[in-house]
């Protein structure tokens, strides 16, 4: 495999990635809240966001793009 392939190839890889790649979630201590008479434990699940809602798709969709487009390049030599 050729260098050229190898980056085309990395680049789809990193692509699919930024495409399905949507932030970080984490679940928080639970909080007790007293409600009469029963004590209730609130799930408290947070996500950090990406970069941007729509940088990130994007620029994997770019990336991905741009990985076929090496490998079609490539593969026409």
């Amino acid at each position: 495999m050729s260098r050229t392939s190898l980056l085309g190839i990395a680049l789809i890889i990193f692509g699919i990635i930024g495409l399905t790649y949507h932030g970080t979630s984490y679940h928080a201590l639970p909080k007790k809240t007293i409600y009469e008479p029963v004590p209730v434990d609130k799930n408290n699940r947070r996500i950090h966001p990406a970069v941007d809602s729509v940088a990130l798709p994007v620029a994997g969709a770019l990336l991905l793009l741009g990985g076929i487009a090496i490998l079609m390049m490539d593969h026409e030599k």
